[in-house]
């Protein structure tokens, strides 16, 4: 008790002795110390916290919808040189209309082409000009300053003829539907070709009517230029070259005419729908771009004004969208929905831009079957982007098809141009009276020689027209099987086909070995059919394979865009010890697109595992598509 007491009295008289400042300082330490420790266990804490985050599996979710698009514009701007300047100014003024910018060039070029001359004659005659101009309208007068007026004023008379024709010829389409419909004429099939076959035309009878009016312009304003009877002189044989020149191109727009109609007549069968197809997807995605690419407050009138043009399905239209490579197709997407802020595309908002159509452009981008009557899911950037690279390859194979069929037309072209042009050469020495019989007798003999000497290659030659232009069993970029080998068309030649092969190979197969081979066209093909082959027990009952059949044909139609849900059991066998059972399954399309065919096969083959474990069928792991 007596230790205790002193020890209470030396801790008061310590206490005692320290000072209030002193206190406060042992405070403060006191506090630190315990800050010290407290942050120490919050950093022991967080520490052991990231430990466990980083050993676990859990990732952290992201939100897809937050992906950052490109804002690059995607619809081409031509560029122009100075040499260009009027087709430079066609297109700066386009929403003028066609007569009034006619009109206003017109009359810049009189101004050219007349301001000086008539400058000149009010020098030399002070302001005595009508006589002048009366005197060269009626081509009657003489001296320098007639001749001056007159050589000014006839090439204004020349380049308002070749102003007037060639807008005739770049307008003939809208000039032709203009006229149908004044005069109450229905656009039939025939009706088109027509239409087509003289716009295809127009070069060569814009070239004939311009020397032709040329020549009768020259002729007036030369009076002393008599055809046939004036002297043969540099002026005599330009005034006549123009009237020869007009009938020699009035005999090549015959041949032309009728290149034009064959060539016509196998678009028409065979790929004016692709073409319109195409153009149309084109267009689509031209009018989301032009629309995205606009000010918010002009969207509106863009997507009420932009229509597609008059298509007749012979070419591709809308080249000025930026569409040329798979990257291309994925910025076009991207731009966008970068330009519009948006990262999904209602399908409500898809209306205000597609007014009249947007069930179709809706089915088209979002790759649907049907409209919902209620929350139609909205089309996400990967949609857009799968449809635009779709078109792209789209654009790539009906190009280079194109272009390989008008490869083989244009050389039969050379050869009917040939025959037009020998034939323009008589007629044109016909008129000029020039003795064309020595011409005939050397030539004939030759041509008769030639056809004798190579008349197993003209009957190769023209039965290769034949096959390719009439037959066509394919074109470039079809799947193909050629007696049992599956191969695709790389290019197409008139005397030969280049092919590859399933493992890469390059196969060249000359046109007449075609003629007899039996050739199955895949891409031409609607939707086909795939039969797979499952190993099952042999105690498998009928029942078991019936309900695994209705099970799988239910879950397609379901839950796959792939697959019509169209299945039946085609052939059911005895292998040994086991049973093969043979599903035939139809597909949404068909099997041009290898990639695809694979990823709805990997999707069947999930499927008929699924189900065959549910239902308790024993199976092999073996799927044999055919």
């Amino acid at each position: 008790m007596a230790s205790a007491e002193k020890d209470n009295e030396a801790e008061k008289e310590e206490n005692a002795e320290v000072s209030p400042d002193d206190k406060e300082n042992k405070t403060d330490e006191n506090n630190k110390q315990e800050n010290v420790e407290e942050t120490g266990r919050d950093d022991k804490k967080e520490e052991m916290i990231n430990d466990i985050i980083a050993s676990s599996s859990i990732d952290i979710p992201t939100d897809e919808n937050q992906m950052a698009f490109t804002k690059e514009k995607i619809i081409q701007e031509e560029q122009f040189s100075l040499m260009n300047m009027d087709k430079y100014l066609h297109q700066k003024y386009s929403t003028v209309a066609e007569i009034i910018r006619l009109i206003l060039e017109i009359l810049i070029v009189t101004i050219l082409l007349m301001g000086f001359p008539v400058g000149f004659t009010l020098i030399m005659n002070g302001w005595d000009v009508m006589p002048v101009m009366l005197e060269v309208v009626k081509a009657e007068g003489e001296g320098k300053v007639y001749m001056f007026m007159r050589v000014n004023f006839l090439a204004l008379v020349c380049y308002v003829i070749f102003v007037c024709v060639s807008s005739v010829a770049n307008n003939i389409i809208y000039i032709m539907v203009d006229f149908l419909k004044f005069i109450n004429v229905e656009p039939s099939e025939t009706v088109i070709e027509g239409v087509q076959i003289i716009n295809s035309t127009s070069w060569c009878w814009k070239q004939s009517f311009i020397a032709l009016f040329v020549f009768l312009a020259m002729s007036y304003f030369s009076p002393t230029y008599k055809f046939k009877e004036s002297d043969v002189t540099y002026w005599y044989i330009f005034i006549t070259s123009m009237l020869m020149y007009s009938i020699f191109m009035t005999i090549i727009l015959v041949e032309k005419a009728i290149m034009c109609f064959f060539i016509s007549e196998i678009r028409m069968k065979e790929y004016r729908n692709r073409i319109w197809e195409i153009n149309y997807k084109t267009f689509v995605f031209k009018k989301l771009a032009a629309i995205s690419e606009a000010d918010p407050a002009d969207r509106k009138e863009i997507a009420d004004e932009m229509q597609p043009d008059i298509d007749q399905g012979f070419y591709l239209k809308y080249n000025d969208l930026k569409l040329n490579s798979v990257e291309a197709a994925e910025t076009v997407a991207k731009s966008i929905f970068g330009f519009l802020e948006i990262h999904e595309l209602p399908y409500e908002k898809l209306k205000t831009f597609f007014e009249g159509n947007f069930d179709e452009v809706y089915l088209y981008l979002s790759d649907r079957q049907e409209i919902l009557e209620l929350d139609n899911p909205p089309i996400i950037f990967e949609d857009l982007k799968t449809r635009a690279e779709a078109l792209y390859y789209e654009r790539v194979n009906i190009s280079k098809t194109l272009q390989s069929k008008d490869n083989v037309i244009n050389k039969l072209d050379i050869i009917l141009v040939f025959i037009a042009g020998y034939i323009g050469a008589i007629t044109v020495m016909m008129i000029l009276g020039i003795d064309y019989t020595e011409l005939l007798a050397a030539i004939v003999p030759s041509l008769m020689a030639f056809s004798w000497i190579f008349s197993d290659s003209i009957k190769d030659l023209y039965n290769c027209f034949v096959f390719l232009l009439v037959s066509h069993p394919y074109d470039y970029g079809d799947w193909v099987v050629i007696d049992g080998q599956e191969l695709y068309v790389s290019s197409v030649d008139l005397m030969s086909s280049a092919f590859v092969a399933v493992n890469g190979r390059l196969v060249y197969i000359p046109t007449t070995i075609l003629f007899d081979a039996k050739i199955h066209n895949i891409r031409r093909s609607g939707k086909q059919f795939d039969e797979v082959a499952i190993l099952v027990e042999k105690t498998t009952p009928l029942e078991k394979a019936q309900s695994l059949r209705d099970s799988v044909g239910k879950l397609l139609l379901e839950n796959s865009k792939s697959f019509s849900g169209e299945i039946y059991i085609k052939r059911i066998e005895v292998i040994m010890e086991n049973v093969k059972i043979t599903f035939a399954i139809q597909h949404q399309s068909n099997f041009q697109d290898i990639k695809k065919t694979q990823e709805r096969r990997d999707e069947l083959m999930n499927m008929f595992e699924k189900e065959m474990n549910e239902q308790g069928i024993k199976h092999f792991n073996s799927y044999i598509f055919t």
